[in-house]
């Protein structure tokens, strides 16, 4: 069951899609990822957007493709032809194609590997920091984030969760200024609506 909860809070990094989040990078507190581990078609469809949308740049070193085949209920040929592209074997662990040093070079650092992410972060900063990407030029990748400052990341589900701006407040105590998430403004729809 552990196996399950990794793969989950694994997968869940690149299925959250929602991107109805209301809060600012000074909220302490996360809004609950109420994933259902047992709902594995949710858990299929999060293997196929982590492999396509995630894994060019970060590596699950520590899961085996066979071993995700086997958690999700695939068979072999569904691995293969769903998960696996390019050369490789079943029991080879899923390695990303992008080299550390060259991540290093394009991004400012390297892309960290994801097998143990749901572990120390838990999966509900996990499901707040993919929903908490926004446009903002002044980043080199365009985007910034709401609970990772300044991220090397570019928003990657841009496409299935659209393009927004955030409008933020700014408060002054004391002669220290933070500011707070008011509301995002979507600047271009997604693939998906906010139910999916």
């Amino acid at each position: 069951m552990m196996v399950h909860r990794i793969i989950a809070g694994l997968l869940l990094a690149a299925s959250a899609a929602s991107w109805g989040q209301d809060h600012g990078a000074a909220v302490a507190e996360l809004a609950p990822a109420d994933n259902d581990i047992g709902d594995i078609a949710s858990l299929q469809r999060g293997a196929k957007f982590f492999v396509n949308y995630c894994l060019g740049c970060h590596s699950a070193q520590y899961v085996r493709y066979s071993r995700l085949g086997e958690d999700l209920g695939l068979t072999d040929a569904q691995v293969v032809e769903n998960l696996m592209f390019g050369a490789g074997q079943l029991h080879d662990t899923m390695v990303s194609s992008m080299r550390p040093e060259d991540g290093a070079v394009w991004f400012g650092v390297a892309p960290p590997d994801l097998s143990l992410i749901a572990r120390s972060r838990g999966v509900d900063y996990l499901y707040n920091y993919m929903r908490g990407f926004y446009a903002d030029p002044s980043r080199p990748t365009g985007s910034n984030n709401l609970w990772l400052e300044n991220t090397a990341m570019p928003d990657v589900l841009w496409e299935l969760g659209g393009t927004r701006s955030a409008v933020f407040s700014e408060h002054d105590e004391d002669g220290i200024v933070t500011r707070s998430l008011e509301h995002f403004e979507t600047i271009r729809e997604g693939a998906l609506n906010e139910d999916e």
